[in-house]
């Protein structure tokens, strides 16, 4: 390359006047710009946009390039043809490492950007009780061997949450976890179907004593006075109820 006057600038390996315009580059056959012959290829993710100029010490093409990301970079005439490089031609900026890196790390896929979502840790703690705690143990609470092999599985069988804050629940608490028998509860719900709350059947349904005193407009206690003075089910549940929590009479 010839030497460039007093005046002007290299920049990538192209003269800079001093205005700070670029000097167009040698011209080849066909009038065509000296490397321009890449110019619109796609090279992996990278798209060729125009040929910029030389490197200083070998003459090397410069390329502005165009990932599919976004990211735009100047990469030499090497980078963009694998014959002539050792590693092999660019393929991205390093978004498609991060990608593969992302997806050979990833085993459960139950994280969005890096943070575990609700039904991760709703699984999670699902096997952690039934391995821990002894309640569960001693009342033969496990999870079903495909649940407890495989996140997808049971996220499948199961289904995303629903809405934030809602927590698993075993609709028959005298079987483990496993599908069927498993479904997204609210705080109230599930709190109502623990195996230590009192239910009691009343015309062919089952709720428990706060479930019962909500649907009666009752309080709890009334419902639990009248049983402990001997009332049976459907009387004590049947029956009107006043403020006293005694039945109203119903004389003339």
């Amino acid at each position: 390359m010839a030497n460039p006057e007093p005046s002007e600038v290299l920049f990538f390996g192209r003269v800079l006047n001093a205005d700070g315009t670029l000097k167009p580059p040698a011209q080849g056959e066909g009038g065509r710009p000296r490397g321009s012959r890449l110019e619109g290829r796609v090279v992996g993710r990278w798209t060729v946009l125009r040929f910029v100029g030389r490197t200083e010490k070998h003459g090397l093409s410069l390329y502005l390039c165009r990932c599919a990301c976004g990211t735009e970079r100047v990469l030499t005439h090497p980078c963009l043809t694998p014959h002539c490089s050792r590693r092999g031609a660019s393929r991205s900026c390093g978004c498609l490492k991060k990608e593969l890196t992302r997806a050979r790390m990833t085993v459960h896929g139950g994280t969005a950007n890096g943070i575990r979502t609700p039904e991760y840790r709703a699984w999670r703690s699902m096997r952690h009780r039934c391995k821990n705690a002894v309640t569960y143990i001693r009342a033969g609470i496990r999870v079903c061997e495909a649940w407890e092999r495989s996140f997808g599985q049971f996220l499948a069988d199961v289904g995303p949450m629903p809405a934030a804050g809602m927590r698993l629940d075993r609709m028959d608490g005298r079987r483990g976890y496993e599908p069927g028998n498993v479904r997204w509860a609210t705080l109230k719900e599930n709190a109502r179907n623990k195996a230590c709350n009192h239910f009691l059947t009343f015309r062919g349904v089952t709720r428990c004593v706060t479930e019962w005193a909500e649907v009666l407009g009752c309080s709890r206690r009334s419902i639990r006075n009248r049983l402990k003075r001997g009332m049976t089910v459907d009387e004590a549940l049947g029956l009107p109820f006043t403020y006293s929590g005694r039945p109203r009479p119903t004389g003339d």
